[in-house]
């Protein structure tokens, strides 16, 4: 296989192995990537203090000062320039490719002035809302808007990982379209595939008479973006009005005891699952028992566990945020966000559709999810590599 490079990547954090579940997904990506481009990894703030180490053929490099403050931070930035410069050196780089558009779009800003390279910043989380109410997104802080200002002027193309995103890049921060690539994460998507996995034999000392329980669930950190508050309110007339109906709630966060509280005064608190944080190999599990997933978030620059979910085979209701859009749901399983109205509406029609054909493999986004598997997307990223690296888009 031809090799190219090198590139660079800066993004805040790095896996250390497969079962870290810190930012899963990179690791992955950077194994696969690197089959094909000579790839070094500059992680900023974790894992801090270690000696370098690899995924595939990738190269993780980290640095000393991971945990300082934010009023600390420019100690972490000429660490990261030191690095950089190093590894210019020995190998002279191709390309940079910022994978946040903050700090790490600002630590790249500088590097590719220094080196002299082209520079790439993928908008991977909230650089495109500003959220007030909910102290989210990069446009509610100043530090970081102006970070993102910065690394969106430098550089020669934005990545994103989904149309949502790239729509918001626009709208936002004027970036022009024909700057725009849609380079979303890949994902192993093998464990998730219901085709994979024997059906489900029938409990003989189940009541046959009795309706058949069927189970939501919810993956995402239990933080106030992620739209919890709805994704409770929006379920509880359905959890009161079905028999047999619960909903699993898979993630830790802040706002966990805020979540119970909640669940009290709307009465179902005996009907929901507190799963906690599931380590990545043990959530394909905890889909395959459920028959519809619902999200709620605010935002989501991609939206990997919906990905995980329509891979599952399940029915989906979920705020048009991220990839949901062009996921292939009907209309009616998709709400505005914030919409509380609109998104109990969409639970009600997946659990219909769940209903009506409770067979896995039945869900309209699960022929979507395969566009997201980790290898055809790691492709699609090494022959940018290649166009970008030869001059050309």
């Amino acid at each position: 296989m031809t090799r190219f490079g090198p590139v660079a990547w800066v993004l805040p954090a790095m896996p250390r192995d497969p079962a870290d579940p810190l930012v899963s997904y990179w690791g992955p990506m950077a194994h696969a990537v690197a089959e094909a481009v000579t790839l070094d990894v500059v992680a900023l703030r974790f894992p801090s203090a270690l000696p370098t180490f690899a995924w595939g053929r990738a190269r993780i490099h980290t640095l000393p000062h991971g945990h300082l403050r934010r009023r600390a931070s420019p100690k972490i930035w000429h660490a990261a320039l030191r690095r950089l410069g190093d590894l210019h050196r020995r190998r002279p780089l191709r390309l940079l490719h910022a994978l946040h558009g903050n700090e790490a779009g600002w630590v790249s800003v500088l590097a590719s002035l220094r080196l002299r390279l082209p520079l790439v910043v993928h908008l991977g989380g909230g650089e495109t809302v500003g959220l007030p109410q909910l102290g989210y997104g990069s446009r509610c802080h100043a530090m970081e808007r102006w970070q993102v200002a910065a690394s969106l002027r430098r550089a020669r193309w934005v990545t994103v990982g989904s149309s949502y995103q790239g729509q918001l890049a626009v709208r936002q921060w004027g970036v022009d379209p024909s700057r725009i690539l849609e380079l979303p994460v890949g994902l192993d998507l093998t464990p998730y595939d219901p085709r994979r996995r024997p059906p489900r034999r029938p409990d003989p000392g189940a009541d046959q008479l009795a309706p058949p329980t069927l189970r939501l669930i919810s993956v995402a950190e239990l933080n106030a973006v992620k739209g919890h508050d709805l994704v409770l309110q929006a379920v509880a007339p359905w959890l009161r009005s079905i028999p047999g109906l619960r909903l699993a709630l898979v993630g830790g966060g802040p706002r966990l005891a805020a979540l119970r509280r909640l669940a009290e005064a709307l009465g179902i608190a005996a009907q929901l699952e507190w799963h906690g944080q599931v380590p990545n190999p043990g959530l394909a599990a905890r889909l395959a028992r459920a028959q519809v997933f619902v999200h709620g978030s605010h935002h989501e620059a991609q939206g990997l566990a919906l990905i995980e979910a329509a891979a599952s085979g399940l029915q989906i209701a979920s705020t048009a945020v991220g990839v949901a859009p062009q996921l292939g749901l009907p209309p009616a399983q998709l709400a505005a966000p914030g919409d509380l109205c609109g998104l109990r509406a969409a639970v009600g029609h997946a659990i219909s559709a769940a209903l009506v054909g409770p067979t896995r493999g039945g869900s309209a986004a699960l022929p979507s999810a395969a566009a997201y598997a980790l290898a055809p997307i790691a492709a699609r990223w090494q022959l940018r590599y290649a166009a970008m690296t030869a001059g050309r888009a």
